[in-house]
């Protein structure tokens, strides 16, 4: 039997309890052995609540000869930093999304990447889900035909997304595109392929950072002429706006809850006069993707969510804060 992989947390924010420490509790072949925060009053005071064994530095948990993998839920313009440091000690990482606060930084983080063998993963959880492989089934199949456009939404409440939040602070690598923005523009790509071109983008700005978008709304140009329109935001709304409407030449699909699946995912597929809806496993996404970055350690399955992939992800997002006039995020 192998011993589980012993995974030592960079952060202590709010997502790490979701998206790692439950999960972990229920996959074998993990454990969440140590967190690491600038403050050690406050990586102890992490630790004892969530029942993790050792409280520590970031420095400490990267070099820690007893981790095995660095899950990484910093700011994103720490990301990159501390993902590089964490591969060249030898450790797997499973990064937050996004990948870097910038494609600079991605392409940084990507050649390191492939100059050693750890195995690095992008968090886009809801890929790893059973609903995503099921909506992937159906466009395979061509029920609706070939895909004309896809319009995709990813709109968070602003309970959830206060004013001193990280995600609306410029020099974090904040902005509602590099965060909510980055899910609709994964399945653009997903769907749609490599876009050719961003044929337009408007950001609203935050009125206290006139750098800090809190909506962005952007088209792109695919293949074929098809076009893709994502919207990813923060607003006022008491429900998150999360709907995906994919047309195809025969027919079209209508997905709720793509990205976290588990909190109500529902398609509906209209095609030849005929309506046929299907739910969601209510089984967590997070725990999916564990499960399949395990598999990726232990049986050198192959990432979904890669490095290589990031990079391209990354550079559709400068792209898009181009076209938008804002200034990109990080140093690039």
């Amino acid at each position: 039997m192998n011993t589980p992989l012993r995974i030592g947390i960079l952060g202590t924010g709010y997502i790490t309890s979701g998206a790692m420490i439950e999960p972990a509790k229920e996959v074998r072949d993990a454990i969440v052995a140590a967190v690491g925060s600038r403050s050690r009053e406050r990586a102890r005071s992490f630790a004892a609540v969530h029942g993790i064994p050792r409280a520590l530095s970031y420095e400490q948990v990267i070099s820690d000869p007893d981790i095995d993998v660095v899950y990484i839920a910093l700011p994103p313009s720490m990301h990159a930093e501390w993902t590089i440091l964490a591969l060249q000690a030898g450790k797997h990482v499973l990064c937050e999304k996004p990948m870097s606060a910038n494609a600079a930084e991605a392409q940084q983080v990507a050649e390191v990447v492939k100059r050693g063998k750890p195995v690095y993963m992008e968090a886009f959880h809801y890929l790893y889900h059973s609903f995503a492989r099921r909506v992937r089934d159906i466009l395979d199949a061509h029920v609706i035909g070939n895909i004309l456009g896809v319009d995709a939404h990813l709109v968070v409440p602003n309970k959830y997304i206060t004013a001193d939040n990280i995600r609306r602070k410029y020099e974090l690598g904040g902005g509602a595109m590099l965060d909510a923005g980055c899910y609709p523009l994964h399945v653009l790509r997903d769907w749609l392929g490599e876009p050719k071109q961003v044929l337009s983008a408007q950001a609203e700005v935050d009125q206290f950072d006139d750098q800090a978008d809190v909506s962005m709304r952007a088209e792109l140009e695919f293949a074929d002429g098809r076009r893709g329109t994502l919207l990813g935001g923060f607003s006022d709304s008491e429900t998150p706006d999360t709907e995906i409407v994919i047309t195809g030449e025969t027919g079209s699909l209508e997905i709720t809850q793509m990205y976290v699946p588990q909190w109500g995912g529902q398609l509906r597929l209209t095609w030849q006069g005929r309506t046929y809806t299907e739910q969601a496993e209510p089984t967590a996404s997070y725990l999916f993707q564990l499960r399949e970055f395990v598999r990726c350690v232990r049986d050198g399955a192959p990432v979904l969510s890669s490095a290589d992939e990031g990079v391209k992800i990354a550079r559709n997002v400068d792209a898009i804060y181009e076209k938008a006039g804002l200034r990109l995020r990080g140093n690039g």
